[in-house]
């Protein structure tokens, strides 16, 4: 996580107790030139739901369906969850 977030200044950095992952609060320093180059790091991608170093854009048309399905849901438990708080 340092290496990917190298160049930014690293304010507070911690393992997430309760699923795997991490917290991070960072900031872009003032003299910013420059990203870390992140070619040689497999990132997680939740597109595609593993590490991998490719940027993928084409999607097979199931796996459209399946992010469009997640989105449709996220959207719905939004507004369910606004409906509830607002009782």
């Amino acid at each position: 996580m340092k290496k990917i977030f190298e160049d930014f200044e690293i304010i507070k950095i911690e393992s997430d107790l309760e699923t795997p992952g991490v917290f991070l609060k960072a900031k872009k320093p003032n003299n910013y030139s420059k990203p870390v180059d992140l070619s040689n790091i497999n990132l997680y991608s939740i597109v595609l739901g593993k590490r991998t170093q490719k940027v993928i854009t084409n999607f097979s048309f199931s796996r459209k369906c399946q992010i469009s399905f997640y989105n449709l849901l996220h959207i719905i438990k939004n507004k369910i969850t606004k409906i509830i708080s607002l009782k």
